[in-house]
């Protein structure tokens, strides 16, 4: 991933410090969470919330299941599984307790659009709600993916994760690996624990429209 992005991080304190944390980001593209997991686990453990279809891939799951993936019934792939959030509940305090950090996006599915849209969706407002005192939730504002073949810019649609990696070698390899351009891609860490604690007491609509203004700030 170095050689096909340029990774700008502000305040890369937050990733080096391996207390246990629950971390929020925007969705803009399917490879943001492979660059995002890559850069916090080399300071600490850290289990994604990851669609329940990728898990049930025989290529992904040995990984997902290395770095204690929490699978969730994705409702967009059609489906349904009425105890989803008290399994996500369960297994996200399981691995909070452990001392991991805890990957969840608050909007579910990838974006289909620049602008990141919670709308109604409460896994996140629900967690941090619940959630012990000690951990800390870290919001993570993702900026520069929109627009790549691994978002739904182009075509409106969930990119196929195995083509497009594929065609991403092939694309390195016609530029000679080491001279391709880079991508520049921003993540910014935020600490939002004190906000998103009291806003969790009040309602989801302010908890989501909170998240949503910290994600699209600097759209692109």
């Amino acid at each position: 991933m170095s050689l096909r992005y340029k990774i700008i991080i502000s305040d890369e304190t937050i990733i080096k410090d391996t207390e246990a944390k629950l971390f929020l980001p925007n969705h803009p593209a399917l490879i943001d969470p492979i660059i995002l997991i890559s850069y916090i686990y080399k300071y600490n453990n850290i289990s994604p919330a990851i669609s329940a279809k990728y898990y049930r891939n025989a290529l992904f799951k040995p990984i997902l299941k290395l770095i204690n993936a929490i699978p969730v019934a994705d409702l967009s792939e059609g489906d349904i599984d009425r105890n989803l959030y008290n399994k996500l509940s369960n297994n996200a305090t399981l691995e909070l307790s452990k001392g991991h950090h805890l990957l969840l996006y608050p909007a579910g599915q990838l974006a289909g659009n620049p602008s990141e849209k919670l709308f109604n969706k409460q896994g996140a407002f629900r967690l941090v709600s619940e959630l012990p005192d000690n951990i800390k939730i870290i919001g993570v504002s993702i900026n520069g993916l929109w627009g790549s073949r691994w978002s739904r810019a182009k075509t409106g649609k969930t990119p196929d994760f195995t083509k497009i990696f594929f065609k991403g070698i092939g694309y390195l390899a016609l530029r000679g690996f080491f001279f391709a351009p880079k991508r520049r891609v921003y993540f910014e860490f935020a600490d939002l624990t004190s906000e998103l604690r009291a806003l969790s007491k009040k309602d989801r609509k302010s908890f989501n429209v909170f998240l949503e203004e910290f994600y699209n700030k600097k759209v692109s």
